[in-house]
C-alpha cells in the first residue's frame, strides 16, 4: 500500500493572500473574504484527517454573527441618512418665518435683537437688565 502526499501548502498560501491582502486593503475582513477563506481551508484539508465537525460548526457561526453585524450596520447607516433628511427638511420649512426661542442669554453683535417677555401674571412696571460676558450690568431697559 502506497501513501500518496498531497502538497496543498502553495494553494492555501494562495488563497490565503488573496484574502489577506483584499482584508488589508479595507481594513477589516468582509463576508466574501471569510468565504473565501473558508472554502480554501474545505478544499485543501488532508483528506486523512479532516476538520474537526465542531470547529467547522465554530466557524459556520462566525458567518453567520459577520453577516448579522454587516446588516445592522447597513441598517443603521440607512437609519441616520433618513433622520439627518428630516433634519434638513424640518430646518426648510423655517426659512422666511419668525421662530421665538427661549434662552437665558445671547450674544450682542452691535445689530438690533427683537426681546419678548412672557409674564405668568399682569405687572405695573418691566425693566430688562443688561450683564456684560464678567457679569457686569452695562444697561437697565425699562419696558
Amino acid at each position: 500500500m502506497s501513501v500518496t502526499t498531497i502538497d496543498t501548502t502553495q494553494s492555501t498560501y494562495s488563497a490565503l493572500s488573496s484574502a489577506t491582502s483584499t482584508a488589508t486593503s479595507g481594513a477589516t475582513l468582509d463576508e466574501l473574504d471569510f468565504l473565501t477563506l473558508l472554502v480554501a481551508q474545505l478544499e485543501n484539508q488532508d483528506p486523512l484527517n479532516p476538520q474537526d465537525s465542531t470547529e467547522f460548526a465554530s466557524q459556520l457561526a462566525e458567518y453567520s454573527s459577520l453577516e448579522q453585524q454587516t446588516l445592522t450596520n447597513e441598517k443603521l447607516d440607512s437609519l441616520l441618512a433618513s433622520s439627518q433628511s428630516r433634519e434638513q427638511a424640518a430646518a426648510f420649512t423655517l426659512l422666511g418665518t419668525d421662530v421665538s426661542v427661549y434662552a437665558d442669554g445671547f450674544y450682542y453683535d452691535g445689530q438690533p435683537i427683537d426681546l419678548g417677555v412672557n409674564l405668568a401674571d399682569e405687572a405695573a412696571s418691566v425693566s430688562v437688565e443688561v450683564f456684560n460676558s464678567e457679569g457686569t450690568s452695562v444697561a437697565t431697559l425699562a419696558l
